[in-house]
């Protein structure tokens, strides 16, 4: 409450531009252009984890199955070294670029990729991204975080909304988390509602959206626990690995009781859970926090997402384990509804 009597003056300002900017765009008023290939968008309502990452990648991962080259085109929040130019992270066979000049999401994106051979760019420029894509032989584009980035022109708008907390505490930014009013929704072609409970629509969530949008349901669902060595690797042979003894989680993602909850339900016994801010950059002093933290511990387990911002030689000095996650679409035949869905769009 605090929070929203400091900032909630900010927040109405913050709101009031993005309601202008969308009628711009409604009225016609600023040009939206167009890419050399179908573009589908990824993007959320609120600032914050809702499973973008994932989502980009399962659509990767199934486009290639099908026999499309897609592109994963993403912004690199928080990177280090943040040039205009467009930038090739991954061909789909290498990686070409450290995580500061990528960011931590096209990072791991890429290394989850590197398996079906999708490529990775980022850039300020989505449509400059595009091109390149185009250029180097993409035939889609899956725009990551793409919902307000209105600039460049979608076959296909997915929106995704967190299933409990849809809104958060229904103010913009700064107060709140909202990027843009709920109104919004009416843009969404396709809604899912991440980390359901049940398959039953929130109140207040289906009201906003466009007759007939389709709507599905998701969870973040926890598939490996692999020793730190191996997934640097790419060498996931331990499915269902157990530690026997207390663990301390770290993570730095915008929902970390999320990660907690599911290393939980893995079975581990979590003796403390060291939080970090979202795309936190790992220095020295955290990692000997961290060793310090761990000592006496079975293991050390985090996120892939903070993995990725780990330097490759760190040991802690006890066993560190990253929890892999999966996309979970359902019920029944949601990814082939969904992916139907998906190439009706793009071939247009």
């Amino acid at each position: 409450m605090l929070k929203v009597l400091l900032l909630g003056p900010f927040s109405t300002i913050y709101g009031l531009a993005t309601f202008v900017r969308n009628g711009l765009y409604h009225l016609g008023l600023i040009t939206v252009a167009r890419a050399p290939l179908p573009v589908i968008s990824v993007g959320n309502l609120t600032a914050g984890g809702t499973g973008k990452t994932p989502l980009c990648i399962l659509l990767a991962e199934i486009l290639s199955a099908r026999g499309r080259r897609p592109a994963v085109l993403s912004r690199g929040y928080r990177r280090l070294r943040n040039s205009a130019e467009p930038l090739l992270v991954s061909d789909g066979r290498t990686i070409l670029c450290p995580v500061e000049e990528s960011g931590d999401e096209p990072a791991l994106m890429a290394r989850r990729l590197l398996r079906c051979g999708a490529r990775v760019i980022v850039g300020r420029d989505r449509l400059r991204s595009a091109e390149m894509a185009h250029d180097l032989g993409a035939d889609v584009a899956i725009l990551d975080d793409g919902f307000q980035h209105r600039r460049i022109f979608r076959n296909l708008d997915i929106l995704l909304l967190d299933y409990c907390r849809p809104w958060d505490n229904g103010w913009p930014l700064p107060a709140g988390m909202l990027r843009e009013w709920p109104s919004s929704l009416k843009r969404a072609d396709i809604l899912i509602l991440t980390r359901a409970k049940r398959a039953e629509v929130p109140s207040g969530v289906s009201g906003r959206l466009n007759p007939g949008t389709p709507i599905f349901f998701a969870q973040h669902r926890a598939i490996a626990l692999i020793d730190w060595e191996h997934w640097q690797m790419g060498n996931w042979p331990e499915k269902g690995l157990r530690v026997d003894g207390p663990v301390l989680l770290f993570s730095g993602i915008a929902r970390p009781d999320s990660f907690r909850e599911m290393a939980r339900d893995l079975g581990l016994e979590v003796s403390r859970h060291l939080v970090f801010p979202d795309h936190h950059h790992y220095r020295c002093w955290d990692l000997d926090n961290i060793e310090r933290a761990a000592s006496g511990l079975a293991a050390v387990v985090t996120t892939e997402k903070d993995a990725v911002r780990l330097p490759a030689s760190w040991h802690p000095g006890v066993r560190t384990m990253v929890l892999v996650l999966e996309f979970s679409l359902g019920p029944g035949r949601a990814i082939e509804d969904l992916m139907t869905m998906v190439e009706r769009k793009i071939q247009k």
